[in-house]
């Protein structure tokens, strides 16, 4: 029991200690953003390439984007590339975006382990549609045609396991814009962190985003790009079913904003997804549809190696969005590299040792299981063998008493035979006696009824066939055989000697019933 308390007690402490440990990474996180990278000046919206505010992937976006403390898929080359240390297999998807005003969005992500955290390369493509050309002097742009801006990012990310829980994720990101001929670029970096406190089955996660300039301006002035802190704290429930997300953002220039949600998957079939938004209250326009703003729905449904998300928002009066994303996944636990390559090798030789070792202790097991049983046996026998031939020695035996018993008994026959039914009885008599000495008790009880029914009636007899009763344990005949002895003795001190040792009280009392009896004999 002391040994259980101290471990609990461990326990509880190095929770706390990862806890704090976890505020403490958050807090020096936000310090950062506050005194280095915030704030240059320039109010909200005010930023260039917002494209990249717009989340990816059809699971984060159901869960109302409170995600970046439980990515662990590959939606964490966008949402929190500390996630990537948690990705074992390779993994690719691919998630198309139906926005508002004709605008289409899609993102492709392609995640590989390694010996040592994951690669992740992710490509964000948005596509406003063609729009008409229009000028001052031509204001309709009925001769003036089309033109079709987009915007491009691509990702190269990098996730691993720093320490005991702690997970550290970087990315990199080239950004490309396009109007009408016009063309703006810029490199942007995310820095994530993923504290993961088992115990509590919680996560923190603190991130950066969108760190970078722009390197080239459409004409002349270059704007900041969307800078933004990002903390968020995940909790897992009914072993890992149910898991909710709550984040807090501020982007540059603006308020602290919170975003919740969660996921609820059933037997790691379906998984039902639900979030809200607080930035959804900006959207409201005193409408019926206000009550709807800043939620979001979402819909999975994995099978196997597949995955197929569904994610629905709606936008007010802007109308709603919907979101489509496949993925797959395959080489579980077999797509590492150089050491990893190793160490499987090396499991399996240390298996191997470990079958073999196996094998022989039960081999020897066996054999000396089979040498005991062996032994068993051989004692086994010898006893059936010892016992058959002392069973025989005694059928011998036995034979020669019967024969030797016969003929005394033929003796016996042929000698009485030729006496008096008086002489007879006192034969009896002498023989009883002769067999009590010997301690043949039940013989002599014989010989005694011999000469009781001969007619051989005595005291001595008497007792000396209550002597014999007593001997073998049956205290009442012999009390009753003495007194009948006393009866006609009343004068011998030996009868009445033996007969007060066999009464509790040492007095003599005749019993009238029982002597009768014995009178009859």
């Amino acid at each position: 029991m002391k040994k259980i308390i101290k471990k609990q007690k461990q326990a509880k402490e190095t929770n706390r200690t990862l806890i704090w440990k976890g505020f403490f990474i958050a807090s020096l996180m936000f310090y950062i953003f506050q005194n280095v990278f915030c704030f240059a000046g320039e109010g909200a919206g005010t930023t260039a390439f917002n494209f990249l505010k717009i989340g990816a992937g059809a699971r984060p976006v159901g869960m109302g984007e409170a995600y970046s403390a439980l990515a662990d898929d590959i939606n964490a080359i966008y949402w929190n590339p500390a996630g990537l240390g948690h990705i074992t297999e390779r993994e690719v998807t691919a998630s198309y975006l139906s926005y508002v005003a004709g605008i289409n969005s899609g993102y492709f992500g392609y995640a590989l382990p390694l010996v040592k955290g994951s690669l992740g390369v992710g490509v964000v493509y948005l596509d406003y549609g063609q729009i008409q050309e229009t000028t001052l002097d031509d204001p309709d742009g009925v001769n003036l045609g089309c033109y079709r801006p987009y915007d491009l990012a691509v990702i190269a990310a990098y996730g691993c396991e720093v320490a005991g829980g702690l997970n550290v994720g970087i990315n990199m990101k080239g950004v490309h814009e396009d109007i009408q001929g016009y063309t703006a670029n810029a490199i942007a970096f995310d820095i994530g962190t993923l504290y993961d406190l088992p115990a509590n089955d919680l996560t923190l996660a603190c991130s950066v985003k969108n760190f970078g300039l722009q390197t080239k301006a459409f004409i002349k002035e270059k704007h900041d790009l969307p800078l933004m802190l990002d903390i968020g704290l995940g909790y897992s429930l009914l072993a890992d079913a149910l898991k909710i997300g709550l984040n807090l953002y501020q982007p540059q220039g603006g308020d602290f904003n919170f975003n919740i949600g969660g996921e609820y998957c059933w037997n790691k079939l379906v998984s039902l997804r639900m979030g809200y938004k607080s930035i959804g209250k900006d959207l409201k326009t005193g409408s019926d549809k206000d009550s709807f703003t800043g939620l979001s729905v979402g819909l999975g449904v994995n099978m196997k190696m597949y995955q197929l998300d569904y994610a629905f928002v709606p936008f007010n009066e802007l109308g709603n969005t919907h979101r489509l994303s496949f993925g797959l996944k395959w080489g579980k636990n077999d797509v590492a590299f150089g050491k990893e390559k190793r160490k499987v090798s090396k499991q399996k030789v240390s298996k191997k040792k470990k079958v073999v070792k196996k094998q022989k202790i039960n081999k020897k097991k066996r054999t000396v299981k089979k040498e005991t049983v062996s032994k068993k046996k051989k004692i086994v026998r010898k006893k059936k063998i010892n016992k058959k031939k002392e069973s025989v020695k005694k059928q011998m035996v036995s034979k020669k008493k019967k024969v030797v018993k016969k003929q005394k008994i033929k003796n016996k026959k042929v000698s009485k035979k030729n006496k008096n039914k008086k002489e007879i009885g006192v034969e009896f008599y002498q023989n009883g006696k002769k067999y009590a000495k010997q301690k043949k008790y039940q013989i002599a009880i014989k010989e005694y009824r011999g000469a009781l029914k001969r007619g051989h009636k005595t005291a001595e007899l008497y007792a000396g066939m209550g002597y014999c009763y007593y001997k073998l344990g049956n205290k009442k005949a012999a009390k009753s055989l003495y007194k009948r002895a006393l009866a006609m003795d009343p004068d011998n001190k030996r009868i009445k000697k033996n007969l007060k040792k066999m009464s509790k009280k040492g007095k003599i009392k005749n019993n009238k019933k029982v002597v009768d009896k014995w009178r009859n004999l």
